[in-house]
């Protein structure tokens, strides 16, 4: 088919997939329509206001962007910048929208303002949590599907831990984006002992700073870096987000499919991908989890049994790119 992305075109290897499929694929990124601003202040403004007086830019951005082409399928990530009158001038048959946020609650403020305005445009919603589903069916979907979100059958091959730089290698990671609840509990696991490094953006906003910034490798991975910080830790934490209400993460599939031991908070949905201490281990609190690590790390062997069963599972769930994205074309052909 003929696909128009509009999105971050490296962001969840939504394009790259597409392509391995055999479509052709146009990439549109909307946020290069927003004026170049100090701070980031053009992206601050999206967040704060729901792109208030921007959504005109950005259509005549896009449209320009496509011109007189006509497309199967528009499949846009997220949405926030796209207006319903635009989503209804785009030169499609058919429109998706595959949203990894949770748009219907309150930790984005006013972020979602134009997508929950223009849901009703779209033919197909695509979200990875119940709560968003059940809220996107109330606000107008017109057909949903959840999906699990999904590892890279490109990107998340596994690297020989021995291979990846020294800086890159842990005992135990944890690989995200500060948030309120992470620091405490980051913080719960030096203390308790647990030889902890911490990858990711914004760590210098948590209030625990000054007790966690020895185990930090603090600023941006790249995708190949996140990979080898991942490969390069014998345990790899994964924290959910509380404002998306998450179930599960993408992490939830990437470490196993990593090759690495998935160590992660216990819910309903984790305990449906992966049984608890054969494939994977599951907390429900930073005092378990740090025993759990320091426990496994004293028995080297039983690590990579379980991360080799995770492992296994992950594969025979079929969480990767290209069956969900198949899987997501073919609920848009039910339409």
């Amino acid at each position: 088919m003929r696909i128009l992305f509009i999105g971050v075109e490296g962001y969840e290897n939504i394009v790259p997939g597409l392509r391995r499929l055999g479509h052709e694929v146009q990439s549109v990124d909307p946020f290069d329509a927003l004026p170049a601003l100090p701070g980031q202040l053009s992206s601050r403004w999206v967040w704060k206001t729901g792109a208030l007086g921007v959504e005109r830019l950005v259509e005549r951005y896009v449209l320009a962007c496509v011109g007189s082409k006509h497309f199967d399928v528009a499949f846009i990530l997220r949405g926030e910048l796209l207006s319903s009158r635009l989503i209804q001038k785009l030169p499609v048959a058919r429109r998706i929208n595959f949203n990894n946020d949770h748009p219907f609650g309150s930790r984005d403020g006013n972020r979602w303002r134009l997508f929950r305005q223009a849901l009703p445009s779209y033919d197909l919603f695509v979200a990875p949590r119940d709560v968003t589903i059940n809220a996107a069916k109330a606000n107008g979907a017109r057909k949903t599907v959840k999906v699990f979100l999904w590892a890279d059958e490109v990107q998340h091959q596994p690297i020989d831990r021995l291979s990846i730089p020294t800086h890159l290698r842990s005992e135990v990671a944890f690989v995200g984006t500060w948030m309120p609840e992470r620091g405490p509990f980051m913080l719960e696991l030096l203390k308790r002992g647990v030889p902890l490094k911490i990858f990711g953006n914004h760590w210098n906003k948590a209030s625990e700073y000054n007790s966690i910034k020895a185990s930090l490798y603090s600023g941006f991975l790249s995708p190949s870096d996140y990979v080898k910080a991942v490969s390069g830790s014998r345990i790899a934490v994964a924290m959910l987000s509380k404002g998306n209400e998450d179930e599960h993460t993408r992490r939830s599939n990437e470490i196993p499919a990593l090759g690495r031991l998935l160590c992660a908070e216990l819910t309903n949905e984790h305990l449906s991908m992966y049984q608890q201490n054969e494939e994977a281990v599951f907390w429900s609190s930073a005092e378990e989890c740090a025993g759990q690590c320091l426990d496994l790390l004293s028995n080297p062997s039983k690590i990579e049994e379980i991360a080799l069963r995770g492992q296994e599972r992950c594969r025979r769930n079929g969480y990767f790119t290209e069956p969900t994205l198949e899987r997501i074309l073919h609920e848009l052909e039910q339409v």
